[in-house]
């Protein structure tokens, strides 16, 4: 925008009251801001690949474009909090962020624990657990695929036993607290996967659920779009592609309770609004430097 000849300082000179915002790899002030970004290697230089894959293995990106989407809420959150403050002052103000920073608040767990116990982190763990000791914390085998299963406290840990019906593992008290669990893990892993072994994702995600015990079925995209909760909740993100011309839009995740969901709309396609925004910028008066590239 600055390039346009519309930055922040020239719009809150003509409008005070505008709230403006600002997404970018890299901040402003760091010493990394003209460095090309995109969600890969932020990933990369915030420290986010370290922590994630396997402990032989090497660093790995996180499936989904997680930086970019995290970005996206940081700023829409940032644009809300300075519209409600316009109502109390009366002016705007200029919301910036960076995916730099939103990722590293995302590792603030990670980072707290290397820096407690430098010498003992455990950069990554697959899909167990390297900040907290607990266990069993992990992919378990059903007869259809995989389940993960979560016993992030020694309660849980009590409710999965019985759940398995092993009542003596939930009264032995050498596997009452966390830690122990975490010696013996091979062992509690076994366990559980004895157990999963014998029965279908489906079967397990319920006895879990009965037993209130964090876990669910690793499910493919396949599945997850095909599922009749999503379709039914209005998050089936085929149908706002059909016959639109445009790919797959998911529908916006909050719900406000006094507020009719919407139907998700469509980005439009590029520069279809070029036309009409260049014409609004020379009717107010403002230089658009790149209108002839554009």
């Amino acid at each position: 925008m600055e390039k346009l000849g519309i930055g922040w300082e020239t719009l809150s000179a003509r409008n005070p009251r505008l709230v403006m915002g600002s997404g970018k790899g890299y901040a402003a002030d760091s010493v990394y801001r003209d460095a090309p970004a995109m969600d890969f290697p932020i990933q990369a230089l915030t420290g986010l690949m370290s922590v994630t894959g396997f402990p032989d293995g090497s660093p790995m990106k996180c499936g989904a474009a997680i930086t970019d989407f995290l970005g996206g809420v940081h700023l829409f959150g940032g644009i809300m909090a300075a519209l409600h403050a316009r109502g109390t002052t009366g002016r705007g103000d200029f919301v910036q962020i960076a995916m730099q920073d939103v990722t590293h608040h995302a590792l603030a767990s990670n980072i707290s624990s290397f820096l407690l116990a430098p010498d003992g982190f455990a950069d990554r763990a697959g899909n167990s657990q390297a900040v907290l000791k607990v266990a069993p914390y992990d992919l378990f085998p059903a007869r259809d695929g995989q389940v993960a299963i979560m016993c992030l406290n020694d309660r849980h840990w009590q409710q999965l036993s019985r759940a398995m019906g092993r009542a003596d593992l939930a009264e032995d008290l050498e596997l009452a607290e966390g830690p122990a669990r975490c010696a013996r893990r091979a062992e509690v892993d076994g366990w559980v996967s004895e157990w999963t072994t014998q029965h279908s994702r489906a079967e397990i995600f319920e006895a879990l659920s009965d037993a209130s015990v964090p876990g669910a079925p690793v499910r493919t995209l396949a599945e997850v779009v095909s599922d009749d909760d999503m379709r039914t909740r209005g998050h089936d993100p085929r149908s706002s592609a059909s016959g639109s011309g445009h790919g797959p839009c998911a529908r916006v995740a909050n719900e406000i309770c006094t507020s009719q969901p919407r139907a998700p709309i469509p980005a439009p396609a590029a520069g279809a609004d070029t036309a009409r925004v260049l014409g609004a910028f020379r009717q107010a008066g403002l230089s658009t430097l790149s209108e002839d590239k554009n």
